[in-house]
């Protein structure tokens, strides 16, 4: 009852040994205490308290202090070994980032010779599910890469999802004579729910394979399944942005592809030399958008894109359409591809060929600290709020798609909030603004 009254306050002490030393003297006090209440004859429980007191109130209660020193060395240790572990693991995973480029004989050869340079283990190898990728440290003259899987501790790793302690040589089965690995851990590497491989780490000794190398190779394998799912959605990623900017490139209204020609047609007999320049723009159109898809490109090929469409359309509308641009002369930035055309686009079309006079676009970029602002302003006709706030979101309208495209290509490589910015006011005109952040300065992606 003694001890249960005190364990609360005993866990919050900050001097345990101290508090340990007297509740033990308290303890055999409350002994001593009970044998005189309940000896008989009395005079006998006194001339024993007498005798036996002073050394079992001194005795209990140093050796019960002593025991709680040695429990809570007992138990830092075990806790500074669990954080030197989990730090390890860290570190090795830090150093260990292969596995986001996939999981083969490179990869798994450079992190096997990161662990083994930090840590203690005699050898460190990997398998995928048929044969040997890596194997580096002791008996690497004769654990060639490779071979085939052969013993059945990795197969079972393989087949069962769980893993598997060898603590003696005959269980690790090597059939080379003078193989000096006699035991082993074998932990699975998963991608998703599905095991596509095992680590294995040996040491030279018969049940060496302590708790720590256990906890060790299972943070590990766990760290380097994480990279791997990592580096499947990077790919995913990737795939989706270019699947994307496929479908912005095959969005090309025909009509566009028609009235061109036909405008060109129109030319070719009272101004040939007009007609020829706006074949060459229109080539370069096409060119662009048929291209093979790359991550970015420079802002002034961008503009050479623009040009390009813009020309066309002012050989169509003449005085009706003007082209305006404001790039200020320290601007260099790289964009994503067909990132302004869509832009231009709707300002042309759904802005200022809307006014029976027609207007102008305007095209700005300028440098600021953490990157490069770009705006395409028009004196269309304008938006309401509702259609501000409808333009961007999933299944709206069908001649916003060029715009939500956009924004989400621009969200997907920069963050969440550097997305579109749409100010409008019905009757003056749109101003679309966005955001291309130094490269220094884009530190995650959404």
């Amino acid at each position: 009852m003694l001890a249960g009254f005190l364990k609360r306050r005993f866990d919050k002490s900050s001097h345990r040994f101290t508090f340990a030393l007297f509740g033990g003297f308290l303890a055999e006090v409350m002994q001593m205490a009970i044998i005189l209440l309940l000896a008989r004859p009395f005079d006998a429980a006194v001339e024993l308290v007498k005798i036996i007191g002073i050394p079992m109130i001194l005795a209990n209660g140093i050796g019960i202090g002593v025991f709680i020193v040695m429990v809570d060395s007992v138990l830092h240790g075990m806790e500074k070994e669990a954080s030197f572990q989990a730090q390890l693991a860290l570190q090795i995973a830090n150093k260990t980032m292969f596995f986001r480029e996939g999981f083969n004989a490179i990869t798994a050869t450079k992190t096997a010779e990161v662990i083994k340079s930090m840590t203690y283990v005699a050898a460190v190898a990997f398998t995928d599910k048929d044969e040997i990728i890596a194997h580096v440290g002791e008996g690497d003259d004769h654990h060639h890469v490779g071979e085939l899987v052969k013993t059945e501790l990795t197969r079972r790793v393989l087949s069962t999802d769980r893993f598997v302690i060898a603590d003696k040589r005959s269980e690790i089965a090597c059939e080379h004579r003078n193989c000096r690995l006699k035991s082993a851990i074998i932990v699975p590497i998963k991608l998703e729910s599905e095991v596509i491989g095992v680590l294995k780490l040996y040491k030279k000794e018969e049940r060496a394979i302590t708790m720590v190398e256990t906890e060790l190779a299972l943070g590990l394998a766990q760290l380097f399944s994480t990279q791997l799912e990592l580096s499947r959605i990077d790919q995913q990623k990737e795939l989706l942005a270019r699947s994307e900017l496929k479908a912005l490139q095959a969005q090309i209204n025909p009509h566009f592809l028609f009235n061109a020609i036909n405008t060109i047609v129109s030319y070719t007999r009272t101004q040939p030399d007009h007609a020829r320049k706006l074949l060459i723009h229109l080539g370069d159109f096409f060119r662009s958008n048929l291209q093979e898809p790359i991550s970015e490109v420079a802002l002034e090929k961008e503009l050479e894109h623009i040009t390009s469409y813009v020309e066309i359309e002012k050989a169509r509308f003449g005085d009706k359409l003007k082209i305006l641009y404001t790039i200020d002369n320290d601007v260099n930035c790289k964009l994503p591809p067909l990132l302004l055309q869509p832009l231009v686009e709707n300002a042309i079309k759904h802005g200022v060929l809307k006014r029976t006079e027609g207007g102008f676009v305007r095209i700005c970029a300028s440098k600021k600290d953490k990157g490069t602002y770009i705006s395409v302003l028009d004196n269309g006709v304008g938006m309401c709020e509702e259609t501000i706030n409808r333009v961007l979101i999933e299944n709206s309208s069908r001649d916003s798609i060029g715009l939500r495209n956009v924004d989400a290509r621009l969200k997907s490589m920069y963050g969440k909030d550097n997305g579109l910015k749409i100010e409008s006011t019905e009757g003056v005109g749109t101003l679309i603004t966005l955001f291309i952040p130094n490269k220094k300065e884009v530190t995650s992606y959404d």
